[in-house]
């Protein structure tokens, strides 16, 4: 996601051992460095062995270390009379199977919380709970912020490689970060190269050429740049760990309610272009453009044109109540009502339709915002806890449990064949050129109306 990662949070900058810095709530850093346990006790999982990946029934928990200190200060439980726990604990507890990661390249040192030394320990919590890891490579220094593609350029040390030694540096680093966490028996079940790259990675500065990097909005004819750069990246993680599952990210929920033709436009472009992956990944949410989770359905044309290819709800959240972005009359025709049991129902409603309704192709399902207890993140409240970091019902009524393939919760589907839609997306593709005019066309393709 972009610059709606942007929380409030009261934050002290603190110099920890091993060279690291990271911001966190002054609550957690009163005491010193990271390796020094908090006054109070919590209770932590037993060690166990992650199991095949299988569906993944997945939690986003990036920040979880500027929250809990690295696990010294947790203030998570999973109701009122449990003992504080280790957060991944108690998602492992209630049918989490994958923790997702975020990773910044040359991280600054203010959100050092998602460089490669706290990923590392990180994926090494997790696995102790026995989650698989998904890592979610961003390639980029940030989160996507404004003005228009400022995050998205190479980063600093990059900026003045040539294009082949882009490339060279996309698979070095990459093949290095996914065999760090080899090396240290945290292997990544999935690894995303690039995170919600609808319009490409490493965009142009404004002194260069479109072909120094991959950017393909205004860049209209550079999807072999961008194959190339997927390529790379892709190369470096099957060198390092054949078996991750590669997944290619799109922020597809405003297009997929209009009838997924960027998807099918960008999947089916970059594979003929000979980028190789295995998976879609889509970030789908109602406070960015989904209106019906049958909108899902609108894969059809990409699914249909790539057959190989499975398919993820890779980020996906609904909040307990309002707050930040999520206001009432946010979501035109909102069916899932914000509190607690509409957070579950979404949950439940996604995860059958992904379980059940994608032709067989569907390999999993991952919130985000997940551990954004007290504060919310900077859009809506969608943690798995409340602000008291209790567990809320989407986590404590077991959301994440196997659905039942003939008992569809409510809003659940099972879509149409795929030989079977052709009337229903072609309307709903001709709805999306009379709704989207060409002053409209950037910010839609490069997620900002997801």
């Amino acid at each position: 996601m972009g610059a709606r990662r942007v929380i409030s949070m009261p934050v002290m900058v603190v110099t920890m051992t091993m060279a690291m810095m990271v911001i966190g709530p002054k609550s957690c850093w009163a005491a010193a460095p990271y390796s020094v346990k908090a006054a109070h006790t919590t209770t932590t999982a037993t060690t166990s062995t992650p199991q095949p990946l299988g569906f993944m029934r997945g939690a986003a928990m990036g920040m979880l270390p500027v929250i809990d200190c690295n696990g010294t200060c947790s203030k998570y439980r999973a109701n009122t009379t449990a003992p504080i726990q280790d957060a991944i604990a108690i998602l492992g507890d209630y049918g989490v199977n994958t923790i997702r990661l975020r990773l910044f390249i040359f991280p600054y040192p203010n959100n050092s919380y998602a460089g490669l030394e706290s990923v590392k320990r990180m994926a090494k919590r997790a696995h102790a709970a026995g989650h698989n890891i998904s890592l979610d490579i961003f390639y980029t220094q940030w989160f996507f912020g404004v003005p228009y593609g400022v995050q998205r350029r190479r980063p600093a040390p990059w900026r003045n490689l040539t294009f082949d030694a882009l490339l060279d540096a996309t698979y070095n680093y990459t093949r290095a970060s996914v065999g760090a966490l080899v090396a240290q028996g945290t292997p990544p079940a999935t690894v995303q190269i690039g995170n919600e790259i609808n319009c490409g990675i490493f965009f142009p500065d404004p002194d260069k050429p479109c072909s120094s990097g991959g950017e393909v909005c205004q860049c209209e004819d550079n999807w072999g740049n961008l194959a190339r750069i997927i390529a790379a990246g892709s190369r470096g993680v099957r060198d390092a760990y054949p078996p991750a599952n590669i997944i290619i990210q799109l922020g597809a929920s405003k297009d997929l309610s209009h009838g997924g033709q960027w998807a099918h436009k960008f999947y089916t472009t970059i594979a003929a272009a000979g980028a190789p992956y295995d998976a879609f990944g889509l970030s789908f949410y109602q406070i960015w453009g989904a209106r019906n989770v049958s909108d899902l359905c609108f894969i059809a044309d990409a699914a249909r044109a790539l057959p190989d290819k499975k398919i993820y709800v890779i980020e996906t959240g609904y909040p307990y109540k309002y707050g930040h972005r999520f206001q009432p009359g946010k979501v035109p025709g909102q069916v899932f009502p914000a509190t607690p049991a509409g957070q579950l129902a979404w949950l439940r409603a996604v995860l059958y339709t992904v379980e059940h309704g994608l032709w067989g192709r569907g390999a999993g399902v991952s919130w985000w915002g997940t551990e954004y207890a007290n504060p919310c993140s900077g859009d809506e409240c969608a943690a798995f806890w409340d602000a008291n970091y209790t567990g809320l019902p989407v986590l404590t009524d077991r959301g994440f449990r196997p659905s039942d393939p003939n008992n569809p919760p409510p809003h659940g589907v099972k879509c149409p064949p795929l030989d079977a839609e052709k009337d229903t997306r072609t309307a709903a593709t001709n709805r999306a050129r009379e709704q989207f005019g060409p002053s409209d066309r950037l910010r839609f393709l490069d997620g900002w109306w997801r």
